[in-house]
Formats: structure tokens, C-alpha cells, sequence
């Protein structure tokens, strides 16, 4: 792997971030609050209050012998409106947030646990354990790892 090439895109990155905050009127140093700093953490603390009714459903399903660890659950959400409008706009992969290997948002009714973000169903993600992710899909390679994974790896191969 090589470290000067990978710094380069780190700094090209970060610079690109920087240009589009700043023009955005964002100033790291400043002690006041942009509104779109101030959306930011607004959206993330709301996020952060639904996740912990995601942790609240997943600790519940591990005391009753559902699951195991968090990837190996399956999280069906019939989120409330207000739950569904936040995770509509959020550019995250919930999955990852959630630290589960399946997530359904729905507008069904479901069985689950109820909280004031919506119901929370959360159930055994059936498939195969990628070695290397651990998260459970419904096929791995022959080196027993997903398709999500072996794109990483060859990405780091090429480097």
C-alpha cells in the first residue's frame, strides 16, 4: 500500500470539504452557529435519541435468545412520521449506524417494540457470516467473505 498516494486523497478530500464548508459560510474556528451547523446537530441528536431505541429494542431481543451480537439481527422499523421524514434525510447507511445486518423501513404493521419514534421489530437475520465482516448475507465467496468485502479487498489490492 502506498501511504504517499493515500495522504494525497486525504488532503484532496479534506480540502474539498473545506471549500464547500466555507462557502457554505462555515468557519472552524468561529464560536458562533450557521444554521446549517445548527441543522447538523439538530438532525444528529434526533438520530441519536431513535438509535437508542434501536439499542433498546436490540438489548431486548438478546435478553429473550432472538439474537446474539447486533449483526446478527434483522431490524424491521414502522418509524413515526416524524422518525420516517429524519431518516429519509439523512445520506447515511442506517445499517452501519445500527450495526445490524438487515434493516426494513415499512409502512406495514408490524409486531414489535412500541416507542414514541415507532415500532421496533427485531428478529435473527438468517444467511451466512461473511469472515470478514461478520455481517450475515445470503452468500459469501469462496473465500467466505461478501460481496461488499471482497470489492474492499480488491480496492486494497490495487493500492
Amino acid at each position: 500500500m502506498k501511504n504517499d498516494n493515500n495522504s494525497s486523497k486525504y488532503y484532496a478530500a479534506y480540502d474539498e470539504r473545506y471549500k464547500t464548508a466555507h462557502a457554505h459560510g462555515v468557519s472552524w474556528s468561529s464560536d458562533v452557529s450557521t444554521p446549517i451547523v445548527m441543522e447538523v446537530i439538530e438532525k444528529y441528536t434526533k438520530l441519536m435519541l431513535f438509535r437508542s431505541d434501536v439499542l433498546k429494542a436490540i438489548e431486548e431481543a438478546r435478553n429473550q435468545k432472538i439474537i446474539g451480537k447486533s449483526l446478527s439481527a434483522k431490524l424491521v422499523i414502522n418509524p413515526s412520521l416524524e422518525t420516517k421524514e429524519l431518516l429519509n434525510s439523512l445520506k447515511a447507511d442506517l445499517k452501519t449506524v445500527f450495526i445490524v445486518s438487515e434493516l426494513v423501513i415499512t409502512d406495514e404493521e408490524i409486531e414489535g417494540i412500541k416507542f414514541d419514534s415507532g415500532i421496533i421489530q427485531v428478529t435473527a437475520r438468517n444467511g451466512i457470516i461473511c469472515k470478514r465482516c461478520w455481517q450475515v448475507v445470503d452468500e459469501v465467496n469462496e473465500d467466505g467473505i461478501c460481496d461488499r468485502c471482497e470489492n474492499v479487498v480488491k480496492k486494497l489490492e490495487e493500492e
